[in-house]
């Protein structure tokens, strides 16, 4: 099997780099597509909730563009943020995989979820409040629609609130009326995985519009007649500009179908419906932003579990509905030039029904303050706090500041000091849950309405270098105190309820580079190491101490191209005892070190209208697992044509 897999691998690329003979190559140097290749200088709107050069970010922060997902081959997002150092995947199923960063990847504490990140699509939580995290494959958008990711790493609660715990990913769509003209795209592969979108992108006069919708449909990997999901998209964006100063946006998106989402059950399909609209008014340096998001779904309780040992203790299925209404309003000021003051009022409303849990309404206030000066052009100094009111949880007023330090000591080189804090809020659930098993004839879970909110401390040293526009390099040492970690215990009585327990502490960091190394071809390395121990200073072994991901991109102007991602992932252990009502007994599961090998090749023809891609994933070994209650995940490969009209 193993040679197969070899001679796959070499077939992909010898496609590109085999012609490469020296004088080939230097035929080649003049057909490249620099811009394609290598971005040396970026901006960046996350960290700071204002367009920035990244260097000047209080934060750390990475960028993947739409170029990376495109030749990355991958059908997620989860996946292709995988090369990001510091990041932990966790894939479950094909539908559900979870991401967590800097540690505290153990699914072990919140029935499979990993819940301590803020995703976000242009500035709007997608985060699910009823249950934590986020479900990627149910968001309402194209891979063909995102202009870039940006991966905020620390806290975030200063600008963002809630649930920016240990980091904040940011979802940015292509602007209407930017690429203006149709794409149509279809994907097939192995497993039944078929995934098609069709997008249209123009602009009248000041009006730009852009419209996308897609179908993606995949089985089980390990029971491959049965569904994994089967999910339809659409997603619109409009803007109009008013006049010099000032602009309108309206946005929405549509999301329905069916996935195995592990928080239910391995092996169940729920099925959902999630609809979100959203409006901006910016006028100069202000900025109003209102969005309405709603969600349905019904999860089977009645599903065969995963393993013999799995019992049910409840019967039907758990069906919710909410509804998240929020309002924004942010204004920035400038000062003489090297002062900026930034100001923000944010209002939130829910409204959750469940057979599940107790029938709420819940209300949030913030507002926030940051301000940046810049007494000489080499140091920047930047402050901020936010305060946090929410009527429905044990401390209702919570403060996160932040301050950074920037300083550039020399051209192409420099360093941030920064501190920050941040919190994430119990889920509905957690506050909430009230469920009766019939079964058992007795209540088997409760809400615990006298929860604190989790919170964390960060501490962290960066350097940024960019030099001889071929070499950037970047170093991150970050330190973490957690305070207050919410947990299910399995416990041997009913009802089960969560609890603020455990304390935590994590060290680590991360170095990376990436590499113009000619014209035509460049790489890049990333490595990352985390030490996290529990407030009895053991290891939490769940987390992988050690990652490594490095890469090859060759994009040529004759319309080749070949990209290929390493990852390398150190040992974990795992206990996996989803406790309570969700599955118990304990299962202890040590993941040995493995290796992914990702890689696509293509080729563009009749005037870039036409792209044909072949990708493969897991070009190395037979199978292997991220975590224990995921599927064991094989060699997959994927077929790709892409016309432009």
């Amino acid at each position: 099997m193993l040679y197969k897999r070899l001679i796959l691998l070499l077939s992909l690329h010898c496609l590109v780099f085999l012609p490469l003979n020296p004088v080939f190559a230097q035929e080649v140097e003049k057909e490249y597509d620099e811009e394609a290749l290598f971005r040396f200088e970026e901006y960046v709107v996350s960290a700071s909730k204002r367009l920035q050069r990244i260097e000047e970010s209080p934060a750390t922060i990475t960028v993947v563009t739409a170029e990376d997902i495109r030749q990355s081959g991958l059908n997620g997002i989860p996946d292709i943020l995988r090369v990001v150092a510091g990041l932990d995947l966790a894939p479950l199923t094909v539908f559900d995989t979870q991401i967590a960063i800097r540690g505290f990847s153990d699914l072990s504490v919140d029935i499979n979820v990993l819940n301590k990140i803020l995703v976000l699509i242009n500035g709007r939580s997608v985060y699910e409040d009823f249950y934590g995290g986020t479900i990627w494959e149910s968001l309402p958008i194209q891979l063909e629609d995102i202009e870039r990711i940006e991966v905020v790493k620390g806290p975030g609660s200063v600008l963002y609130g809630a649930n920016a715990f240990t980091g904040v990913i940011n979802i940015i769509t292509k602007s209407p009326g930017e690429s203006r003209g149709g794409l149509a795209s279809f994907t097939g592969g192995q497993f039944n995985h078929y995934v098609g979108s069709l997008i249209y992108d123009g602009k009248i006069s000041e009006f730009g519009y852009r419209l996308s919708g897609g179908w993606e449909r995949a089985s089980q990997l390990e029971e491959r007649d049965r569904d994994s999901e089967e999910v339809g998209r659409f997603f619109g964006i409009f803007n109009y500009k008013i006049n010099e100063s000032s602009k309108v946006s309206l946005e929405g998106g549509i999301s329905d179908g069916k996935g195995e989402i592990v928080v239910s059950f391995p092996g169940a399909l729920t099925d959902f419906q999630k609809a979100y609209a959203k409006t901006d008014y910016n006028y100069s340096d202000f900025k109003a932003q209102f969005s309405w998001r709603g969600t349905k779904f019904d999860m089977p309780l009645s599903a065969l579990l995963g393993s013999s040992e799995s019992v049910s203790l409840l019967e039907g299925d758990i069906r919710a509905k909410y509804n998240i209404y929020d309002l924004e309003l942010q204004k920035s000021f400038s000062l003489a030039e090297i002062h900026t003051l930034m100001g923000g009022l944010n209002y939130r409303h829910y409204t959750i029904s469940s057979n599940y849990t107790e029938q709420g309404e819940l209300n949030a206030y913030a507002g926030f303050l940051q301000y940046e000066i810049k007494p000489i052009p080499s140091v920047i100094f930047n402050i901020g706090i936010r305060v946090d009111y929410q009527d429905y949880t044990k401390r209702k007023t919570n403060l996160s500041p932040r301050g950074s330090f920037i300083f550039t000591p020399l051209k192409g080189h420099t360093l941030c000091f920064s501190v920050g804090s941040a919190f994430r809020n119990p889920t509905y659930i957690d506050l909430y849950a009230d469920v009766y098993s019939p079964i058992l004839e007795q209540k088997v879970a409760e809400g615990a309405g006298d929860l604190d909110p989790e919170s964390i401390i960060s501490y962290e040293i960066g350097y940024r270098a960019a030099l001889f526009e071929r070499l950037k390099a970047n170093l991150g040492i970050f330190y973490n105190k957690i305070e207050d970690l919410i947990i299910i215990f399995a416990t041997d009585t009913f009802p089960v309820r969560s609890e603020n327990t455990d304390d935590a502490e994590g060290v680590g960091g991360e170095v990376g580079l990436e590499y113009k190394i000619t014209s035509w071809l460049n790489g890049l390395i990333n490595y990352s190491y985390q030490w996290i121990t529990d407030q009895d200073d053991n290891l939490i072994e769940s987390n992988p101490r050690h990652k490594v991901n490095g890469g090859l991109r060759a994009v040529l102007k004759n319309g080749l191209s070949a990209n290929i991602l390493v990852h390398y992932v150190g040992v974990t252990e795992k206990e996996y005892a989803v406790p309570g009502i969700i599955r118990l007994g304990a299962d202890l599961e040590k993941l040995d070190p493995y290796i992914i090998i990702n890689a696509r090749v293509s080729y563009k023809f009749l005037n870039d209208h036409f792209e044909v891609a072949m990708a493969g994933q897991n070009l190395l070994i037979d199978e292997y697992k991220e975590v224990g209650v995921g599927e064991e995940i094989p060699l997959r490969v994927f077929g790709n044509l892409s016309v432009r009209f």
